[in-house]
């Protein structure tokens, strides 16, 4: 990985996550001198993923996933705690090592062709004429340098650099977790297949809380939303587990920003993953949503540089393809978000307690997807129209 100085390369990617690290493999094969910037000193670490991912993942990688459990189904648990469980003949979802996944993408760009600069943190990106200047700093020396190129790629997440200096649009909300791993020995009684949500305004207000068997450890962690942050929540929920020694416990935190974009794109520029907002609204996942995108990007990216075209007209082609793959699920799950927020605890009880019915749980088994779920919901509306009665409105619009 050698110092660039002041050259100029095709792309330049900031963000040596897995959306970053799949889109520089695409280009790199293209034969297009890319360069990839990591602020991190290695990829894979700060893990910041809940790391439970559908089979899709398999074929959109060209890496072997590093999987740590394999998920039937999971139990969802209603605030007044009589849980429904959902478990499936088959394998639905596998449960990885992310820190792993990571550093195989960010390996697996290398190996394709792509220049990478770890510890190498964005601070300033410029436009001048046809060439967008990238000022990063070395994390270790501090030392400033400045690379141009005719593509910035910012899949610098949430909070990103590029989507702030291009004049893109924030996301139009952020939800904030927090995870502990814990022994499996202290969580005796979950299963190793099958993983448990909580749902209540005083377990997890505005999202949900989850136990993820993972091997020799359950993940254990929550969302909030509406300015409330995840920490007391998390020491509330792991007290309700009975796990009163939280000291020794390894704890990861991250943002997740949900919405969609109206544009992903401007001159020079394309964002993918995370700073594009490419978030599953219901779930919090990225993974699966962000590896699609990286291939439209990369398309894309190619593209424009065999045309000599990085205008915001021609880069427009990319928004428009992943939003047409995907883009329908963001909005309809968005609504199922806001019916979901409306709801009291009483409601959520009530909810469950007719998803338990035999007919509206197989259903749930063998058609639910947790990649696409508003799509699997907008067929069980349908089928089960009394379900509208919870927000019927807002239900009735969606359908």
């Amino acid at each position: 990985m050698q110092e660039p100085g002041a050259r100029k390369y095709d792309v330049v990617i900031i963000g040596g996550g897995p959306a970053g690290a799949r889109t520089a493999s695409l280009i790199s094969r293209a034969g297009y001198r890319t360069l990839l910037l990591e602020e991190h000193e290695c990829f894979g670490s700060p893990i910041q993923c809940a790391g439970i991912v559908s089979n899709r993942l398999h074929d959109l990688v060209d890496i072997d996933l590093p999987v740590l459990n394999s998920i039937r189904g999971g139990t969802v648990i209603p605030p007044n705690g009589q849980g429904l469980e959902l478990i499936a003949p088959e394998i639905k979802a596998v449960v990885i090592d992310r820190g792993d996944f990571d550093r195989q993408m960010g390996e697996r760009a290398i190996a394709d062709g792509s220049e990478v600069l770890l510890n190498a943190r964005c601070i300033d990106i410029k436009t001048v004429g046809t060439l967008v200047h990238i000022t990063y700093r070395n994390n270790i020396g501090g030392e400033e340098h400045t690379v141009s190129s005719s593509l910035v790629i910012g899949a610098d997440g949430p909070r990103s650099l590029v989507r702030e200096k291009m004049g893109i649009d924030r996301p139009k909300e952020f939800l904030y977790g927090m995870q502990a791993e814990v022994p499996s020995e202290l969580i005796s009684d979950l299963r190793d297949d099958e993983v448990s949500v909580y749902f209540g305004k005083a377990v997890a207000p505005g999202f949900f809380a989850w136990l993820i068997p993972a091997g020799d450890f359950v993940r254990v962690g929550l969302c909030t939303s509406g300015g409330e942050f995840p920490k007391r929540y998390l020491q509330g929920f792991l007290g309700s587990l009975d796990i009163s020694d939280i000291r020794g416990l390894e704890y990861i935190s991250g943002t997740i920003p949900l919405g969609l974009l109206e544009t992903s794109h401007a001159d020079n520029t394309m964002l993918v993953g995370d700073a594009a907002c490419q978030v599953k609204p219901l779930t919090g996942g990225g993974l699966v949503f962000g590896m699609i995108c990286a291939k439209h990007c990369a398309d894309t990216a190619i593209a424009s540089l065999e045309e000599n075209d990085q205008s915001k007209s021609f880069l427009g082609r990319y928004h428009e393809l992943w939003t047409a793959e995907i883009g329908r699920e963001i909005r309809s799950a968005i609504l199922l978000r806001k019916i979901f927020l409306s709801m009291s605890d009483k409601d959520m009880d009530s909810l469950v307690k007719i998803l338990g019915e035999e007919d509206l749980s197989a259903f749930l088994v063998s058609r639910g997807d947790m990649d696409f779920p508003a799509a699997a919901s907008k067929v069980m509306l349908r089928k089960f129209p009394k379900l509208i009665k919870f927000a019927p409105h807002l239900l009735k619009a969606f359908l």
